[in-house]
């Protein structure tokens, strides 16, 4: 649904044991990192540790919890349990899902309710029709747009919170977890290293970014936030979070030109079509996963909108740059003055 970018940790990256710290009680700690590909990203880990058993052991099993998320929430993997629910369209019986999954929809659904739908998960249909235009370089067809449209909207999804059960109630609809499901992931983790007594941790997912306690001795994390304005400048800022999260969406990578006009990967879920806007949006939250879904839906919504919101939601933070020309138009918060 969208692409996270843009954000990185303003520390030195390394593999392994950085350095001892002490965390002010007496405490000693070590930093450890470690890194590895998943979900068509790259899951980058710091953490401060009392020992190498310990840190490696929560990292691999922070690892192993990803590959069994990623058989959850995939809609690239046939067999994944999202796309087992989603061949069920259609049919009136309620389907019976794991935790995890019912989680993510429901999350899903509140941010869609939230946002009036700028942010739907049921858009599956339209991502496929635009996964291939960006392999042939051609435009969707009406037809083929009508088609996907009859098989969305939020409000066509439906959940049972007693039994954590679902139903599609439309035929054919394929749900999109792309906005949602690494914030969740993030979130995810950062719950096993407080289980193995680590306090003071970073998970960033490709840019969606969760973390807990500061570093020893620290305010917080700090974390640079960057933008191209219209003359190709790079500007960049940083900011400093702890038991927080921060994600980045915008049309940077994941976009493609057709007849000389380029549309972002980041759908409307109004039109079915990609974004022409050259667009960046970074969204500060209590949680990876409403980062991640604030992010991808304010790209779409207008200031206005964004604004109302955000009086209602005064945990959540936005920054919006979009470039129009021969002007960088740009947008935010109090948070980020």
């Amino acid at each position: 649904m969208s692409h996270k970018k843009t954000l990185r940790i303003f520390l030195p990256i390394f593999l392994g044991v950085f350095f001892c710290l002490n965390d002010g009680y007496g405490q000693r700690f070590q930093r450890f990192e470690y890194s590895q590909p998943a979900m068509g990203t790259v899951l980058n880990i710091i953490m401060y540790a009392s020992d190498s058993t310990t840190a490696k052991k929560a990292a691999s099993e922070a690892f192993d919890r990803v590959q069994h998320l990623n058989q959850i929430f995939s809609d690239y993997i046939p067999n994944s349990e999202l796309n087992r629910l989603c061949q069920k369209s259609g049919e009136k019986t309620p389907v019976q899902i794991s935790d995890e999954l019912f989680e993510v929809l429901l999350q899903a659904n509140s941010i869609s309710k939230q946002t009036k739908g700028s942010f739907d998960i049921t858009i599956g249909a339209y991502s496929k029709i635009w996964r291939q235009a960006k392999k042939t370089d051609e435009f969707p067809s009406k037809k083929q747009l009508k088609i996907a449209k009859k098989t969305t909207g939020y409000k066509r999804l439906l959940l049972n919170k007693n039994n954590k059960t679902a139903v599609l109630k439309r035929k054919g609809m394929q749900l999109d977890l792309g906005g949602i499901a690494k914030g969740y992931t993030a979130d995810a983790i950062l719950l096993i290293f407080k289980q193995h007594g680590i306090k003071q941790a970073l998970v960033d997912f490709g840019g969606d970014i969760a973390t807990s306690n500061p570093p020893p001795n620290q305010a917080g994390w700090n974390i640079e936030v960057s933008y191209t304005d219209h003359t190709g400048k790079k500007i960049s800022d940083i900011v400093s979070l702890s038991n927080s999260a921060i994600a980045t969406s915008g049309n940077l990578y994941q976009k493609v030109i057709i007849d000389g006009k380029t549309y972002s990967h980041i759908i409307n879920p109004f039109t079915g079509l990609g974004l022409t806007k050259n667009i960046q949006t970074t969204v500060i939250a209590p949680s990876a996963t409403l980062a991640d879904g604030f992010a991808s839906s304010f790209s779409i919504m207008n200031k206005e909108e964004i604004k109302k919101l955000l009086l209602q939601k005064k945990e959540v933070h936005a920054f919006s740059v979009e470039t129009k020309g021969n002007s960088t138009d740009l947008w935010h918060s109090a948070y980020f003055n």
